[in-house]
Order: C-alpha cells, then structure tokens, then sequence
C-alpha cells in the first residue's frame, strides 16, 4: 500500500484486509504516541511531526509484516495481470 507502483484496483480482499489493517495499526500507535506528547508538553509543531513519522513508520512495517506474513500462508495480495 505505501508502494506507489502498486495499482489499488489488482488488490484481492486479503491484499484490501491487509492495507486497512496497517493504517489503523499505525494510526491507532501514532496517535497514542501523540496524545502522550501532548499530554506531557501540550499541543505544538513537534506532537504532529510525531504523529506523522511514527504513523508513517508503523504503518509501513505494519503493511510488510503482514504483507510477508499472508504471502508465507498462501494467500495472494495482488492478481496478476
């Protein structure tokens, strides 16, 4: 999903499962580390740079893990064309 040369519509179910799943992962982690920011320093540019990087860090590791994960099980993430 965070690879641009992947076309969203070959997804699969599982591939379209697996991308929606590491967004809210990486979401739901960054905007812990975020509200735990705030809570210790308040509302400023660095809490949104930290929702930012750890959202982008979280959900690409998220999307690899399960993407690496549903290929060794043997299900498919994007139909051939």
């Amino acid at each position: 999903m965070n690879e641009l040369d992947i076309d969203f519509s070959s997804f699969t179910l599982v591939g379209w499962l697996v991308g929606i799943l590491s967004l809210l992962i990486g979401g739901g982690v960054a905007g812990l580390a975020m509200w735990l920011m705030v809570r210790q320093r308040g509302l400023d540019a660095a809490a949104g740079m930290v929702f930012c990087v750890t959202m982008l860090f979280f959900t690409t590791a998220t999307f690899m893990a399960l993407r690496y994960g549903v290929t060794r099980a043997g299900y498919i993430i994007t139909r051939k064309r």
